[in-house]
């Protein structure tokens, strides 16, 4: 009798689920500075190495190449927005590449992401699933960036 109570015990207690303390703090994972990083590098480079080869590719017109050299166009009037069509794919490249150092920045590219966060209410990790909202803001900011560029050399 007493070899079916004590396993009768042991079995209670073999399976008795365990407890496990929890963290009832909320985690907020839009203020993660490295989600926010993260989010930045890589909004900054489907820009560069897929959105200007494709959707934004006009943006390039506002660019020209000159003795190896690019920069912006001299004023606003000698903009095509056509004129893109006519780059080989090594001057392509070079217009990306100077979009990457002097325009489209680590920090341009955050402070986007962060008016879009602000403006539109949109949660940082939900802005995977607003990317064609995304392209768009950053073709809105390259194309103001680009005529104040121009207007500039005035």
């Amino acid at each position: 009798m007493k070899n079916n109570n004590y396993l009768t015990i042991i079995y209670m207690f073999a399976f008795t689920p365990y407890v496990v303390g929890i963290d009832t703090k909320k985690i907020d994972l839009n203020r993660d500075p490295n989600i926010r990083a993260r989010l930045t590098k890589k909004y900054r480079y489907m820009t560069l190495d897929k959105w200007l080869h494709n959707d934004l590719k006009n943006l390039l017109s506002y660019l020209v190449v000159q003795n190896e050299k690019v920069d912006v166009l001299k004023n606003i009037d000698m903009y095509d927005p056509k004129s893109y069509m006519k780059d080989s794919d090594d001057i392509v490249e070079k217009k990306i590449k100077f979009i990457e150092d002097y325009f489209l920045t680590q920090e341009g590219v955050y402070k986007i992401l962060k008016k879009i966060n602000r403006e539109l209410d949109i949660n940082w990790i939900d802005f995977p699933h607003n990317e064609t909202l995304i392209s768009k803001y950053m073709k809105k900011f390259l194309k103001e960036a680009f005529k104040n560029a121009i207007m500039a050399k005035k």
